[in-house]
């Protein structure tokens, strides 16, 4: 594996990354390129990364990059800079965590040494957005004033960032895995789209459509295999039948927020510190008999 940096200016050499590629059969490099092309950031192209697209192309490598951006600059739009090229290597996710102060999000590559991987544990995060627009509706304040815009403009982006923050629960989970045969296809979806996005040849196209017609029955018949198995796997004695239903049927009550005497409570333990003060406050014992 090679970590790589570019600096802004100045174009990609490579030559060197075929040098790199010489010494190993199977490479990773990865870093910050300041490289950005259609193929992996939304946006406009610059010359590094047309240079890194057609290399890839041509040397039929493996373009890495992850859906959400990766840099974030106060006076431009945010890009997809951190990336990596994978040469004889099987990846099966690749995503950004916001764990850092720096202005670039860490970028995590998930790789496939072999077919008999557990199930990875991956963050998932889940929006409630009802509770998003209630916490907006009671902090968000009124029309700023234009004298104060810029301070306006940075207000209202942490009380959105704040929102999203508190209306999102994130956990651990086993996703469900997809067969080393559907993210070949995938794989293979996935080059031919890049081909044909440099190349505009049709036939690439029509190639595209039909992978992605195969992926979606071979997605809808491995989850009916799964199905099928867990299915046959529950029985009464461990309650596992009970459990299933239990979680199918089972209908969740999104309860409001409250106003208690230290402001809006949205989750249950703030609810229950807000009763408690509520209750405390209301049955104090009297000054007078």
């Amino acid at each position: 594996m090679v970590c790589i940096y570019k600096h802004p200016h100045g174009s990609i050499n490579v030559t060197e990354l075929d040098a790199i590629l010489a010494h190993n059969n199977r490479t990773f490099l990865f870093g910050d390129f300041n490289a950005k092309h259609s193929s992996w950031n939304p946006g406009r192209s610059n010359a590094s990364g047309n240079i890194l697209s057609n290399w890839a192309v041509s040397s039929a490598i493996d373009i890495i990059a992850p859906d959400t951006p990766t840099h974030f600059n106060h006076n431009a739009p945010s890009t997809v800079i951190d990336i990596g090229f994978a040469a004889n290597f099987s990846h099966s996710n690749v995503f950004t965590v916001n764990e850092l102060s720096s202005d670039h999000n860490p970028v995590i590559f998930d790789f496939v040494t072999n077919c008999q991987l557990p199930p990875l544990l991956q963050t998932l995060k889940t929006a409630n957005w009802i509770k998003f627009q209630e916490i907006l509706h009671y902090n968000m304040p009124g029309n700023p004033t234009v004298d104060n815009l810029d301070q306006a403009v940075q207000n209202f982006s942490n009380i959105v960032s704040d929102a999203i923050n508190t209306s999102t629960r994130i956990s651990k989970t086993s996703h469900l895995r997809l067969p080393i045969n559907i993210r070949e296809l995938i794989k293979t979806k996935n080059r031919f789209r890049k081909l044909g996005n440099n190349t505009r040849y049709p036939l690439y196209k029509r190639e595209v459509n039909a992978l992605i017609r195969q992926i979606r029955i071979e997605i809808n018949e491995h989850k009916s295999r799964t199905w099928k198995n867990l299915l046959s796997s529950l029985n009464v004695e461990d309650n596992s039948l009970y459990n299933l239903h239990k979680r199918i049927t089972k209908k969740h009550t999104v309860i409001p927020p409250l106003h208690g005497p230290s402001g809006m409570a949205y989750s249950d333990f703030e609810k229950a510190e807000a009763f408690k003060d509520a209750l405390e406050v209301t049955f104090q014992e009297n000054a007078e008999p």
